[in-house]
């Protein structure tokens, strides 16, 4: 009897220490930061993306013009089986301190966001709806950090590409 107990206490701490906690999508994402991390992430449609992958360039890098009506340019790519997805945010007019800007079609603000695997391009276009806001929550060009978080929505009313949910997006990037 008591070799019986012993294999079903080997077997219940076997079967227990196999047993891996998933990670959320929320959790695969880089945490929020502001210290120039060089990090990016945002769910899409509730999956997490962060930059992956190269092809010719980084998979992720701002540009900042503060000269040239203030310009802001966040571009990530992710490339996986031969196939990229990559999304760009393009600001001009960004004041140097924490602000929030609303993203949509007329703004200053564009975003382009691009998927080869599925065949869905969303590009700043009357054809398209695109709600959303851009935060700044550091923008130092002293210490050279910009980080901020976005959300947006994409939709394309004359293909058949799903609408494009981005939500926790954030990004912490040392110039």
């Amino acid at each position: 009897m008591k070799y019986v107990i012993r294999a079903i206490t080997f077997l219940l701490l076997t079967a227990m220490s196999c047993k891996k906690d998933k990670l959320s999508e929320l959790e695969k994402l880089p945490p929020i930061t502001q210290t120039g991390a060089g990090t990016f992430g945002r769910l899409i449609n509730g999956k997490a993306y962060t930059p992956k992958g190269f092809r010719f360039k980084p998979n992720f890098y701002m540009i900042v013009d503060p000269g040239y009506f203030e310009n802001l340019d966040i571009r990530t790519y992710r490339y996986e089986n031969d196939k990229s997805e990559r999304l760009t945010i393009f600001c001009y007019d960004v004041l140097p301190t924490p602000q929030t800007y609303i993203i949509n079609n007329i703004n200053r603000i564009w975003l382009i966001y691009e998927n080869e695997s599925n065949g869905c391009l969303f590009l700043q276009d009357s054809s398209n709806y695109v709600s959303g806001i851009l935060k700044i929550s550091k923008y130092n060009l002293q210490s050279g950090i910009i980080a901020g978080e976005f959300e947006c929505k994409l939709f394309h009313a004359s293909t058949s590409c799903d609408t494009i949910r981005i939500t926790n997006g954030r990004f912490d990037y040392k110039l």
